[in-house]
């Protein structure tokens, strides 16, 4: 909570930045206190959004998006560290995704077409979406 605010203000504050491309921070997950006080410390640009396959990780992600939302950073992406989708196979690996994730065939149908159907899926409303699609 409030200790990791302080630590992120200090990290902003007291290190002698020069421009920089990319800043990576790795967040823990949860009440998204890092998030929201890098998003107010920092002048980002955009957030790519990092996550395993599992549905509570996924309602993080959902939740850190309304987030990014809220504060007006665009979401340039969601990665799934450890998954294993790749638009090459997109029905099999689809298939997999939905019987990892327990998804009804709808939703197997719905990320297949998403997955084969190049369609931007971040920016305004993304968290929206994301609640959507699952």
């Amino acid at each position: 909570g409030s200790r990791l605010a302080g630590v992120v203000q200090q990290l902003a504050a007291s290190v002698a930045w020069r421009d920089l491309d990319v800043l990576l921070v790795d967040c823990p997950p949860g009440t998204g206190d890092a998030q929201l006080t890098l998003c107010q410390v920092l002048d980002l640009d955009l957030a790519v959004v990092v996550t395993t396959p599992s549905r509570l990780a996924f309602a993080d992600v959902v939740k850190g998006v309304a987030l990014f939302d809220e504060v007006d950073v665009p979401v340039a992406a969601v990665v799934e560290n450890m998954g294993e989708v790749a638009r090459p196979r997109a029905a099999e690996d689809a298939a997999a995704f939905a019987t990892a994730h327990g998804l009804d065939e709808n939703a197997e149908t719905a990320l297949r077409d998403l997955l084969e159907t190049p369609q931007p899926l971040f920016g305004p409303s993304s968290a929206r979406k994301l609640r959507e699609m699952w």
